[in-house]
Order: C-alpha cells, then sequence, then structure tokens
C-alpha cells in the first residue's frame, strides 16, 4: 500500500527538479559527465565547453557580463564567497538578521574575530525584521545587509 499524499512545505530548502531542468540534464548525468576542470581529455573539454554555454546563456538572460557569472555548489559555499570575499576600504559592518540561515551566522561569527562588527536584527512575532530598526543600523561603515527574503521556518 502506497503512503497518502504529503503536502511539502519546505521549498525554500530543496525543490523538485523541473522536467525542463532535467531534460536538459539528464545527458550528463548519464553520458557526458566529464569533470569541466579536467584539462586533459576530451569529456573534461566538453564538460568544459557545456559550462561555459550554461554561463553565456544564464548572462545574456539576466543581463549580466559572462564573466562575472560564478557556479557554486549550493547556498552555503555561495554565502561564504561573498560574505569572506566582499572587501571596500574602510567598511567592516555586516547587518545581518538573527534568525537568518546558519550558513551566514556561523560565517558571520568567524568575521567578528577577523575585526568586523556585525549587527544582528532581532525580529518581530511574524519573523520579520523592522525596517526601521534596519535603516537605523546602516552607517558609512555597512558593507552588506545579508537577510533572506523568506525564511522556510518562520
Amino acid at each position: 500500500m502506497l503512503p497518502e499524499p504529503i503536502i511539502y512545505l519546505d521549498y525554500n530548502a530543496t525543490t523538485p527538479v523541473a522536467p525542463e531542468v532535467m531534460n536538459e540534464m539528464l545527458p550528463y548525468y548519464l553520458s557526458n559527465y566529464g569533470n569541466p576542470s579536467s584539462n586533459d581529455h576530451l569529456p573534461g573539454w566538453q564538460a568544459r565547453e557545456a559550462v561555459e554555454n550554461a554561463r553565456s546563456e544564464l548572462s545574456r538572460l539576466v543581463g549580466a557580463d559572462q564573466h562575472k557569472v560564478i557556479f557554486t555548489a549550493g547556498a552555503t559555499e555561495s554565502i561564504n564567497m561573498i560574505l569572506r570575499g566582499l572587501k571596500i576600504a574602510g567598511k567592516n559592518h555586516i547587518i545581518t538578521a538573527k534568525t537568518e540561515h546558519s550558513a551566514v551566522l556561523d560565517t558571520c561569527r568567524e568575521l567578528e574575530k577577523d575585526g568586523y562588527d556585525v549587527t544582528y536584527l532581532d525580529v518581530n512575532a511574524d519573523g520579520n525584521i523592522e525596517l526601521e530598526h534596519l535603516e537605523n543600523s546602516i552607517s558609512e561603515k555597512t558593507l552588506i545587509v545579508s537577510v533572506m527574503w523568506v525564511n522556510n521556518e518562520t
């Protein structure tokens, strides 16, 4: 007997793969699975070409310079790359929310050890930050405001 269908409400954490994406990716899962960083054989060259084609298409879709499109393995890697890699002279202040993803909070705590000043905003009963508190927290030293658009826990 099959279990009853469930109602899945955690799309912020993960989602099913869209059929269009699966159709495009299937050849790379089954037969063209070369490592795009392997420069000494045909499967690597083919994989590299596929990645560069995807980068070109994506940059065209979002109106970005092709050389500024970076692919990462997931959210944690992306968050770390941005928060640890963003450097602007005279700016060392980060603003985030106390309910942020652990990848943001953990990275901010580490950056505090390196001299960064981090403001952790409270949230209200609905899980939202108060815009007035955010506005009052921004200073000339603010480097970035890192808050999620939607929280899968609230």
